[in-house]
């Protein structure tokens, strides 16, 4: 991270503390959401366990993560086109979520997230800088709670992507980049989960296992794989405001269906033949993204929260960690995260 990331995470800090450090109560509980995130968010750990909203309320959270990633060994990376191979990468996101109660039961929940991503790529001795930035997709999602009480809390949902990404971004060569590089999937998309929580105690468990099953070809050609993922999340409230936390991700990508000839790279080292029809291959990132790949990847975060009352039903958050292991072949991105950042605050009316 560069020094000018520096100072806008620093200055972003800053402002959320000064805007909710007048808001805060002495001696009164903290509370938590008790939902495990993906790998590399933080899940809060409360002394008194937060309800979802009720049939007349309403949730909105804001979060913003930034996170670092290497190659893992040597010339792993994804190929991207004519460009070459990431090397390393800084990944941001800027994440808007609403949670809006109908019943005491069902709930439904909107989400969007811009990006802000930058790729090192590293071609021979050559040595490029490429920036993704914009609007991902959206996503709308309709939420069950299946048990719930002081200590437990269950629950399944389901819903669809809103292909508002772009998947026609180009690189300095003009050639469209990796897949994995735009901002979207171009199609809408199937996107169930469930998750459960346990408090008690000052410990928070949480399980979560969502996917992504795409819908199709996109009108850039090609089809991203199906995407399925397990998060397991401990956390302990060790003094008032500061948690440990360890996570670990197991994440199952499939194959990526990639057939369009706009997409092949003409006489790029990384083109590739295909056996069948003697025909150049769908596009250079062929020999990474048509097979698939299974990882593991453990952190252990420090999460600090700031100290609202639970009558204010605003909760805020700093988060940093590293990585604690890693398994498996990541054949999307060939790279690992070296560390990672973040804030949340959220408010329940």
């Amino acid at each position: 991270m560069g020094f000018g990331e520096v100072q806008r995470f620093l200055v972003f800090t800053l402002v959320i503390a000064a805007i909710t450090l007048p808001f805060q109560a002495k001696g009164q509980d903290t509370i938590r959401s008790g939902i495990p995130k993906p790998e590399g968010t933080s899940t809060s750990t409360p002394e008194i366990p937060w309800q979802p909203p009720g049939p007349d309320k309403l949730s909105e959270i804001y979060d913003y993560s930034i996170r670092s990633n290497s190659a893992i060994g040597t010339g792993n990376s994804v190929p991207n086109s004519s460009l070459g191979r990431t090397v390393n990468s800084t990944t941001q996101s800027h994440l808007l979520g609403l949670r809006v109660g109908l019943t005491e039961k069902w709930a439904l929940r909107f989400v969007t997230a811009a990006q802000d991503n930058q790729y090192q790529m590293k071609k021979g001795n050559l040595q490029r800088t490429i920036y993704v930035q914009g609007l991902g997709d959206c996503k709308v999602q309709g939420i069950y709670s299946i048990y719930k009480d002081v200590f437990h809390r269950f629950e399944a949902y389901a819903g669809t992507t809103i292909p508002t990404g772009a998947t026609d971004l180009t690189g300095p060569d003009g050639l469209p980049l990796n897949p994995r590089n735009q901002l979207g999937s171009g199609t809408f998309d199937f996107v169930p989960g469930i998750s459960y929580t346990f408090t008690s105690n000052h410990w928070t468990l949480g399980n979560k296992l969502e996917a992504t099953i795409h819908n199709g070809k996109n009108s850039s050609g090609y089809k991203l794989g199906d995407d399925f993922g397990d998060t397991t999340t401990a956390s302990y409230e060790f003094i008032k405001i500061f948690s440990p936390e360890i996570n670990v991700n197991i994440k199952n990508k499939q194959k990526t269906m990639n057939d369009r000839p706009l997409l092949v790279v003409k006489e790029s080292k990384f083109q590739q033949t295909d056996p069948s029809t003697g025909q150049p291959g769908p596009s250079g990132t062929q020999p990474d993204l048509n097979r698939a790949g299974t990882s593991m990847d453990g952190t252990v975060a420090l999460v600090s929260h700031l100290p609202f009352s639970a009558q204010s039903g605003i909760k805020a958050s700093l988060i940093f960690g590293v990585p604690l292991f890693h398994a498996g072949s990541k054949p999307d991105t060939g790279l690992q995260t070296d560390w990672f950042a973040g804030s949340s605050v959220s408010a329940t009316f």
